[in-house]
């Protein structure tokens, strides 16, 4: 993996993905994704207690990520926004409203 990044940051900063090679600069990074992809599930094919520790990782990414991550919705629905002491939760999103 870090030879596909050095070498496809060596492709990015010498301007080597123009025409007329586009199509392989995109083909090296579908190829520098399913590698990621493939590290991640690779990690946690085993049924062991190591094996969790990427999913943790991947489920601590999703909560932090502000309108997909569960931490939003549970905070914004249940009225837990700081400050905010109304019965209809926060005022930041129009779902609080419609719920009332």
């Amino acid at each position: 993996m870090a030879a596909i990044f050095a070498h496809m940051l060596r492709i990015f900063f010498t301007g080597a993905y123009r025409k007329p090679r586009e199509v392989n600069w995109l083909i090296g990074i579908v190829l520098l994704t399913l590698g990621m992809l493939e590290g991640l599930f690779g990690y946690s094919l085993p049924d062991d207690l190591l094996s969790g520790a990427g999913l943790r990782i991947l489920e601590g990414v999703m909560q932090s990520i502000p309108i997909v991550g569960p931490t939003w919705r549970s905070s914004c629905s249940a009225g837990r926004s700081p400050g905010i002491s109304s019965s209809r939760g926060c005022t930041s999103c129009m779902s609080c409203w419609s719920l009332a």
